[in-house]
């Protein structure tokens, strides 16, 4: 201990009854154990005991404790566990998926983060039944790229030589409600 903590501690046991009955008894014990070591045909334990009673203590609690016990370990299995570690956080880092690329499946409904993929916008009425939207995409040679969106909105993808009839074909149906060409830019 340093200064400040030797005085710290000799001030609360000359104030503290409880303490100074715990250092007393291990004096005590201390004493027991050099005059049990010293005694003929004494076992190593009483050595042992008072070599641990009388070692500084590095640390407290559980840190000093796993110190303690890692410097008890071998040199080489100290390696090993660290090679153990780094072969973990290795395979961690392959077998994780990445979250940077695109899902690997994902519904139209969703919302994408990726621009649409397509070259028509079609607004249908939202009365229209599901089997009269399929034949009006048939007929017009498109498939349905992304959508619906909040405002009901399809993207849909048609051949370049055919965008054109694609247009006037959705456009002559009553229960398409708005039919716009993306600009070529967008178009992928």
């Amino acid at each position: 201990m340093d200064k400040d903590e030797l005085a710290f501690v000799q001030q609360h046991l000359s104030e503290c009854v409880v303490c100074q009955r715990e250092v007393q008894w291990l004096r005590e014990l201390r004493a027991a154990c050099v005059d049990g070591e010293a005694a003929p045909g004494a076992s190593a334990v009483f050595r042992n005991l008072r070599n641990q009673l009388d070692e500084p203590r590095a640390g407290r609690g559980k840190v000093a404790s796993l110190s303690k016990l890692w410097r008890r370990v071998p040199p080489w299995s100290r390696w090993a566990m660290a090679a153990q570690l780094a072969a973990i956080v290795a395979l961690g880092a392959v077998l994780l998926p990445s979250t940077d690329g695109l899902a690997p499946y994902r519904t139209l409904g969703a919302r994408s983060a990726a621009a649409p993929t397509g070259s028509l916008v079609v607004v249908f009425d939202p009365t229209t039944p599901e089997s009269e939207l399929r034949r009006m995409l048939r007929k017009a040679g498109a498939r349905v790229a992304d959508g619906p969106t909040q405002t009901n909105a399809y993207v849909l993808k048609v051949a370049a030589e055919q965008q054109v009839d694609a247009v006037q074909a959705l456009r002559a149906e009553p229960a398409v409600v708005l039919v716009e060409q993306l600009d070529r830019a967008e178009t992928r």
